[in-house]
Protein backbone atom coordinates (compact mmCIF):
# COMPACT_ATOMS: atom_id res chain seq x y z
CA UNK A 1 0.00 0.00 0.00
CA UNK A 2 1.74 3.19 -1.52
CA UNK A 3 2.34 5.71 2.14
CA UNK A 4 1.88 2.97 4.55
CA UNK A 5 4.33 3.53 7.62
CA UNK A 6 5.34 6.87 6.52
CA UNK A 7 5.04 9.14 9.36
CA UNK A 8 5.90 12.65 7.34
CA UNK A 9 6.61 13.47 3.99
CA UNK A 10 9.12 16.12 2.43
CA UNK A 11 8.25 19.47 1.99
CA UNK A 12 6.67 20.33 -1.24
CA UNK A 13 9.01 23.62 -1.80
CA UNK A 14 12.47 24.61 -0.50
CA UNK A 15 12.21 26.50 2.62
CA UNK A 16 9.06 24.37 3.40
CA UNK A 17 8.18 22.72 6.92
CA UNK A 18 8.02 18.77 6.75
CA UNK A 19 4.24 17.93 6.23
CA UNK A 20 3.26 15.19 9.05
CA UNK A 21 0.66 12.48 7.87
CA UNK A 22 -2.93 11.72 9.31
CA UNK A 23 -0.80 8.48 10.98
CA UNK A 24 1.53 10.81 12.82
CA UNK A 25 -1.22 13.38 13.66
CA UNK A 26 -3.27 10.24 14.91
CA UNK A 27 -0.57 8.69 16.67
CA UNK A 28 -0.14 12.48 18.38
CA UNK A 29 -3.81 12.52 19.44
CA UNK A 30 -3.38 9.02 21.23
CA UNK A 31 -0.08 9.70 22.98
CA UNK A 32 -1.99 13.13 24.34
CA UNK A 33 -5.13 11.34 25.25
CA UNK A 34 -2.54 8.94 27.06
CA UNK A 35 -0.82 11.36 29.22
CA UNK A 36 -4.57 13.29 30.17
CA UNK A 37 -5.71 9.50 31.09
CA UNK A 38 -2.53 9.51 33.34
CA UNK A 39 -3.04 12.90 35.10
CA UNK A 40 -7.01 11.91 35.32
CA UNK A 41 -6.01 8.78 37.30
CA UNK A 42 -2.90 10.73 39.36
CA UNK A 43 -6.23 12.75 40.31
CA UNK A 44 -9.29 10.50 40.67
CA UNK A 45 -8.03 7.09 40.51
CA UNK A 46 -7.55 4.64 38.10
CA UNK A 47 -10.90 3.30 37.99
CA UNK A 48 -12.52 7.20 37.08
CA UNK A 49 -10.01 6.76 34.41
CA UNK A 50 -10.88 3.52 32.95
CA UNK A 51 -14.33 4.83 33.25
CA UNK A 52 -14.29 7.62 31.29
CA UNK A 53 -11.65 5.21 28.40
CA UNK A 54 -14.34 3.14 28.07
CA UNK A 55 -17.07 5.29 26.57
CA UNK A 56 -14.56 5.93 23.41
CA UNK A 57 -13.16 1.90 23.48
CA UNK A 58 -13.70 -1.20 25.59
CA UNK A 59 -11.56 -3.63 24.52
CA UNK A 60 -7.76 -4.06 23.13
CA UNK A 61 -9.14 -5.50 19.50
CA UNK A 62 -9.47 -2.75 16.94
CA UNK A 63 -12.89 -3.05 16.37
CA UNK A 64 -13.72 -2.50 19.86
CA UNK A 65 -13.66 1.28 20.20
CA UNK A 66 -16.82 3.85 19.32
CA UNK A 67 -16.50 5.75 16.03
CA UNK A 68 -18.35 8.84 16.70
CA UNK A 69 -16.08 11.51 16.89
CA UNK A 70 -18.39 14.16 18.98
CA UNK A 71 -18.14 11.29 21.61
CA UNK A 72 -14.48 10.94 21.61
CA UNK A 73 -14.22 15.16 21.56
CA UNK A 74 -17.13 15.15 24.55
CA UNK A 75 -14.80 12.53 26.91
CA UNK A 76 -11.75 14.43 25.62
CA UNK A 77 -13.23 17.87 27.22
CA UNK A 78 -14.80 15.90 30.41
CA UNK A 79 -11.07 14.88 30.85
CA UNK A 80 -10.23 18.07 30.65
CA UNK A 81 -12.74 19.72 32.98
CA UNK A 82 -11.69 17.36 36.10
CA UNK A 83 -8.05 17.97 35.34
CA UNK A 84 -9.00 21.40 35.69
CA UNK A 85 -10.97 20.92 38.75
CA UNK A 86 -8.12 18.90 40.21
CA UNK A 87 -5.65 21.50 39.27
CA UNK A 88 -7.64 24.33 41.45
Amino acid sequence: MPGAGILAYPPPYKGAPVCSSLRLEALTDGVEDYAYLELLAKAYGRERARQLARRVAWGSFAWQFNPDAANLQAVRNEIAELIERAMR
